[in-house]
């Protein structure tokens, strides 16, 4: 594909999202600096605004995307599903049967707990993404959100999704931009160029003088750039790609220039992330 397909993504300012089960889980098992999920709730607790724009941002993107879908019948698939939003979005639109899978432990717990108080029925279990215990051509739909960039091995990754996937079937993914010039795995804010920096130095000026936090496995994470993906995507043999984007987190001149990027067919190099739909 020569030049990626591109629509945006409007957000409602009333999508709000109710966090209570994240409490009851973080007290009822009084989660330590140490755990993997304490950098998620300390960042999302006290920074309700962001908390709103990231899972928003995702869940308008996905549920626009579903909706133009007929899920009824369908199996899905929801790699690295972390705490269990989109598995959860997921059964709200009555498909067949969805599965969550996610490495760490903490977070199949999390996920088990938010769909005990949102009343939907997932199963989730933990497993190594990279040799996953599925049949071939199990699912019609595979999600990977927010989750590309930390796999080590990212085409052994994809020729997994690809061999779950039935014919036809669609693999939805989303990742950071290596081109977007703020780290998005920094916190509580997006650091200037740092994920640009040896991983060592960008470590100590994170932490050290900046005073800031960071995902658990920064040290291996590895932004792609659009064109790297959709070559690899090929190469593993999708086809169909339409890579998707969103101004939602953009205002005033930001958002201005945004839009002339988008008429230049230009968006897809500066876009803070990637939404990409592919095919079997």
């Amino acid at each position: 594909m020569s030049r990626a397909k591109c629509r945006a993504i409007r957000l409602k300012s009333n999508d709000t999202f109710d966090e209570t089960y994240l409490d009851e889980y973080f007290r009822k098992h009084q989660i330590s600096p140490d755990n993997p999920l304490y950098f998620l709730y300390v960042d999302f607790k006290h920074n309700p605004q962001k908390r709103r724009t990231f899972e928003n941002e995702r869940k308008a993107n996905l549920l626009l995307w579903l909706k133009e879908k007929s899920l009824k019948e369908a199996e899905a698939l929801d790699f690295g599903c972390g705490s269990g939003w989109a598995s959860i979005e997921i059964a709200k639109l009555g498909v067949k049967d969805i599965v969550g899978i996610d490495i760490e432990k903490e977070y199949i717990y999390m996920a088990k707990a938010r769909s005990r108080f949102e009343h939907k029925h997932v199963s989730f279990i933990v497993c190594d993404g990279l040799n996953l215990p599925l049949r071939s051509s199990l699912f019609d739909l595979v999600l990977a959100l927010d989750v590309y960039e930390h796999i080590p091995d990212k085409e052994k990754q994809l020729k997994e999704f690809f061999k779950v996937l039935k014919p036809y079937g669609t693999l939805y993914l989303t990742t950071g931009n290596r081109f977007w010039p703020y780290d998005p795995h920094t916190f509580p804010v997006s650091l200037f160029g740092t994920h640009y920096l040896p991983k060592k130095l960008a470590m100590w000026y994170i932490t050290k003088v900046r005073k800031c936090t960071v995902f658990p496995d920064y040290d291996k994470i590895i932004l792609p750039t659009i064109k790297s993906l959709q070559k690899l995507l090929k190469k593993v043999g999708f086809k169909d790609l339409k890579f998707i984007y969103c101004l939602v987190t953009l205002k005033g001149y930001k958002k201005l220039f945004a839009f002339v990027l988008e008429k230049m067919r230009l968006i897809g190099w500066v876009t803070p992330y990637f939404y990409m739909v592919a095919r079997k």
